[in-house]
């Protein structure tokens, strides 16, 4: 537990570093701004939560819910290995009106016709989500968003027979 529980407080203290530099170049602070405390706030009860699980179910299971949890819950956000082809799906879906996505064509037609720039030329718009969204301008973000690019998830793989064989019975 003491070996965890150090574990525990360095990554803590990585996460809330005001000077941490993201991917996209800006440091915590510069994003979080007013809110780096809620956010701080945030990490210690996540982490306070991994701790209890820890202690109550033991070390190799509250690493396994955390990595199961990461491993189901985000395999539709920008840098998970499915979201090269969400993209290629959402892409797709923009040039085809009839794509089941689109309730109607009307509704493709104000999103399609109401193109930012950047959403125009598709092989830099999906450079542009694929490598670093954050170089989106903020109306081709906001157009992505309504454009519904949330709704496109791939399918979790089913679970090998051979897990079920594993379980007692």
């Amino acid at each position: 537990m003491e070996d965890v529980n150090w574990l525990a407080v360095r990554i803590w203290r990585w996460l809330v570093n005001p000077s941490r530099r993201l991917v996209t170049g800006s440091t915590l602070v510069g994003l979080a701004g007013a809110n780096l405390d809620e956010y701080s706030d945030h990490a210690e009860q996540v982490m306070s939560v991994f701790l209890a699980s820890v202690e109550e179910d033991g070390v190799g299971y509250a690493f396994w819910r955390a990595a199961a949890h990461g491993g189901l819950a985000c395999t539709h956000w920008w840098g998970a290995p499915s979201w090269p082809q969400i993209v290629d799906r959402f892409l797709h879906a923009l040039d085809a009106p009839e794509d089941a996505h689109w309730r109607d064509v009307a509704r493709w037609e104000e999103i399609v016709g109401a193109a930012p720039a950047q959403g125009v030329d598709r092989a830099e718009l999906r450079r542009l989500l694929t490598s670093k969204p954050w170089a989106l301008t903020p109306e081709t973000a906001q157009w992505v968003v309504r454009a519904g690019i949330r709704f496109f998830r791939t399918p979790l793989p089913l679970i090998p027979e051979t897990v079920y064989d594993a379980l007692p019975q």
